[in-house]
């Protein structure tokens, strides 16, 4: 249960939200408000992420957000909304059923407002689980529209807030203050009206092209107060689950060292543990390199950088058609250079991919489609390791494809490659590539 309100203009924008939080009794056995103060949005850089609805998957977004934004500060708004709506659309898969709570309480609402520096004007994003699949809607394309509610209200609540579109019509020339006492007394009232699912106004933000703005000390900034859960421990011993998702990561356990042995300074120093090390994901971006192929034939390659741009959710695609010639082919061949692997315990190569379409159905029972691994330790041989070799008709779901490589490796070189033969007559072969990535425990 909660309510926000975010208003926008060609260069401000100014977030309000309620306090309330909620938890449901098991077996219908009602609803308690939560000791505390909960904002429902969080100001990071020159950015406003909000967010109303589930608390756990909320939390989750709201922790993913300010990761992504420190580790990615330029990224383009429209950019930063497909992540979050990616994000999005992957924890809602894997929430897990709240015992109690009524089947209107399982949904979220959550987006990101800013200065777009490529558009010159501030935009705003929103995705909801209740839209088509989590595709982020722009609330600022029409350049008219002022403001956005989110939250616990109804069809009875639009007097009210068709009352503060209204009144938000013409603001350019007012100042944030009084947008932000606007935007109070409309939560106010609706609080008023509904006190069992809305709080209290409590808590604002407001940003221009410049970055943030401070408003007047009666409209505060979010702060957590102590005892209050603004987030949520997601923890899990097994490894694999810690690591299925983004933003995630594994810390290894460690045995302390007996009285006076040498201090344990983390990574499994101080003794032999189950779980030793830490696990980074390095995606191949930085320190990749394709060699260029040209296609042979009628054979298509697009958008080849996707496979290694760290977003799982784009991907470069290799196409070939059948026409009775052995000539067609699309591949590629990614040679990666060393990773920053500070003291590698193990080291494994992920490849995630699939074959939407294989109708090529000629006679020769050969290979169509090949992702293969070279890599040498010193002066041996190179291996070479098939890892995935499909044949005419077969597609493939999105797979991943996992090969533990040495850690001494010297030499990594990534091939994948589809072809027709002179017996395809007819019929297309396409092989996406979403993404190569190393995992490493340090």
């Amino acid at each position: 249960m909660s309510f926000l309100l975010v208003y926008h203009d060609r260069n401000r924008a100014l977030a309000a939200s309620d306090d309330l939080s909620v938890t449901f009794g098991a077996n219908g056995g009602g609803v308690t408000a939560m000791p505390g103060k909960f904002p429902k949005f969080l100001v990071v850089g020159s950015l406003i992420f909000f967010a109303c609805g589930r608390t756990d998957v909320v939390a989750t977004l709201r922790h993913g957000f300010a990761q992504l934004h420190a580790e990615n500060p330029n990224l383009s708004l429209s950019n930063v909304s497909e992540i979050l709506a990616d994000a999005g659309r992957r924890l809602w898969g894997k929430r897990v059923a709240q015992a109690g709570a009524p089947s209107t309480s399982d949904a979220i609402e959550y987006g990101v407002v800013g200065y777009d520096s490529v558009t010159k004007r501030v935009r705003a994003f929103v995705s909801a689980s209740y839209q088509n699949d989590f595709a982020p809607v722009e609330t600022t394309a029409d350049p008219h529209a002022r403001v956005f509610a989110l939250g616990a209200y109804g069809i009875a609540d639009r007097p009210v807030l068709e009352a503060l579109t209204r009144r938000l019509q013409r603001t350019d020339r007012q100042q944030l203050g009084w947008v932000a006492a606007a935007l109070r007394d409309t939560i106010e009232a609706l609080h008023g009206e509904h006190p069992e699912s809305i709080g209290a106004p409590s808590f604002y933000g407001a940003l221009n092209s410049r970055g943030v703005v401070d408003l007047p000390p009666e409209f505060p900034t979010p702060v957590a107060e102590k005892g209050a859960a603004v987030g949520a421990h997601l923890v899990t011993t097994n490894k694999a689950v810690a690591m299925d998702g983004i933003n995630r990561f594994f810390c290894g356990s460690i045995v302390t060292p007996a009285q006076g042995a040498l201090d344990t300074t983390g990574n499994d120093d101080g003794g032999s543990s189950s779980a030793p090390g830490i696990t980074t994901r390095y995606f191949l971006g930085a320190f990749g390199k394709f060699d260029v192929i040209t296609p042979g034939g009628n054979g298509v390659i697009t958008a080849q950088p996707n496979e290694v741009d760290g977003n799982l959710a784009t991907f470069a695609e290799y196409q070939v058609t059948g026409n009775s010639s052995a000539a067609n082919s699309a591949a590629f061949s990614l040679n990666v250079s060393a990773l920053p692997v500070r003291r590698p315990i193990s080291e494994t190569l992920k490849i995630l991919y699939a074959i939407p379409t294989n109708s090529l159905a000629g006679s020769n029972p050969g290979a169509r489609a090949v992702i293969s691994v070279v890599y040498q330790v010193g002066s041996a041989a190179p291996v070479v390791t098939n890892l995935a070799v499909i044949s005419k008709g077969v597609t493939v779901p999105l797979t991943t494809l996992s090969l533990d490589l040495p850690v001494n490796a010297t030499l990594l070189v990534i091939n994948g490659s589809v072809v027709s033969t002179s017996s395809d007559a007819s019929g297309t072969l396409k092989l996406d590539v979403y993404e190569i990535w190393v995992e490493a425990v340090e």
